[in-house]
């Protein structure tokens, strides 16, 4: 099972301690259904790593400037497609982030809105 995980937060996140377990338990985890073994592939985005130097949308800076979906198809950076593709394949989510402010955290905002509406993914 394809499973992606979202991160929020900024760098002193209270929450990678159950980011940590998640993730450990999720790798570690199988399971049997009649003669099928489940198992966890497990992709994280984490805002931090995406926006950095070299992430997949390093080069917008952090600021909801050029979104994928406003590229024609193929001339997006590939990074970013990559990004896309993985969210896209995915069989589900899970979003790990403290709350801010009463509201979604700012990176976790701008990293799912470079991606566009989720119906469309």
């Amino acid at each position: 099972m394809c499973l992606t995980l979202l991160l929020g937060g900024g760098p002193a996140r209270l929450g990678d301690a159950v980011y940590t377990f998640v993730v450990d338990t999720l790798r570690n985890r199988e399971r049997v259904l009649g003669d099928m073994k489940i198992s966890h592939e497990v992709s994280v985005f984490d805002p931090i790593e995406v926006f950095g130097e070299n992430g997949a949308l390093s080069g917008s800076g952090g600021h909801l400037q050029h979104p994928n979906f406003f590229f024609g198809d193929g001339k997006a950076p590939a990074e970013m497609d990559r990004m896309r593709d993985t969210i896209k394949d995915a069989d589900c989510y899970l979003i790990i982030t403290p709350e801010y402010n009463h509201s979604v955290p700012p990176a976790l905002s701008s990293m799912l809105g470079h991606l566009g509406d989720p119906t469309t993914l």
